[in-house]
């Protein structure tokens, strides 16, 4: 399922996920216009996992594995976030409490089936959720959050394995906003999104799942206050030097952020900027 869902166009990829939800009685899938914005369903279980469709334009091309790593022949294989689906359908097979979910569409031009979904779910059905967890993270064993709240809940994910670290954006960020429901975004082991140089850990992925089943048992059982976000002078320009504390376009992969960061002569995301910086820097140069 792995393969096809690296594969294949959205449309397709919606009704690999209707497939699997169909056997749920309270799963429902919402349109608009010619495309599926989003696939909700709602369980009891106080979390909610959460991952996007879409991904950035690429052309079909022949998948290659090295050992552990998946690489697109064209080199933008789309993980981002196709490995975020593929997670939360093998956590559904798996876990003992089955979570709510939530998949949406069109997060890579500024979330807006999120949008769409908080316009659609009134705050009253979510009552019962303590915590949203995003599975839209590079690297492995990371998490990061767009909201600010109360240290507690940094503490539970970090007692799973998980390691603090900035990020940019996501769409649970939209979500965090709209109803007050602390939010994390996790690692599910691609690197290099948006590039031709991307490529997924398949035993990073699975790490993921393994650590999200052990939440599932163990759910935090409390919604924390979210608090107003801070500042993004703040939240990031403390922490990175050449931070530029405005929203903008990365020049590298042409991607929305509310952070820029100045390298090679470029304004760039937070991903683009650990990547360049990593010295991944060949296609600067037309390598």
């Amino acid at each position: 399922m792995l393969r096809k869902l690296l594969m294949a166009p959205e449309k397709e990829v919606f009704d690999m996920i209707e497939q699997e939800m169909a056997q749920y009685d309270s799963y429902q899938t919402v349109t608009g216009g010619l495309m599926d914005y989003m696939v909700y369903l709602n369980t009891n279980s106080p979390i909610v996992l959460q991952a996007h469709v879409d991904t950035v334009r690429r052309d079909k091309a022949p998948l290659t594995v090295y050992g552990d790593n998946i690489l697109s022949g064209n080199g933008i294989l789309g993980a981002d976030d196709r490995a975020g689906v593929f997670a939360i359908l093998e956590i559904m097979k798996r876990a003992n409490v089955k979570p709510n979910v939530i998949f949406t569409n069109q997060e890579e031009i500024g979330g807006i089936g999120m949008s769409w979904l908080c316009d659609m779910i009134k705050p009253g059905k979510l009552r019962h959720i303590t915590l949203m967890i995003a599975l839209d993270r590079q690297n492995v064993g990371e998490y990061v959050t767009y909201n600010d709240f109360d240290n507690k809940v940094h503490e539970y994910i970090q007692s799973f394995g998980f390691n603090k670290d900035i990020g940019s954006f996501s769409d649970c960020q939209i979500f965090t906003e709209r109803y007050k429901i602390p939010s994390v975004n996790v690692s599910v082991g691609y690197h290099g999104q948006h590039t031709t140089m991307e490529r997924l850990h398949i035993d990073e992925l699975y790490l993921t799942v393994e650590r999200i089943l052990k939440i599932l048992d163990k759910p935090i059982k409390k919604r924390h206050k979210v608090y107003k976000p801070r500042p993004i002078y703040s939240r990031y320009f403390k922490e990175w030097d050449n931070a530029m504390p405005m929203y903008g376009t990365c020049e590298f992969c042409n991607q929305l952020a509310d952070t820029l960061y100045s390298i090679e002569g470029m304004t760039v995301c937070n991903n683009c900027y650990q990547y360049i910086k990593e010295g991944n820097n060949d296609l600067l140069y037309g390598l």
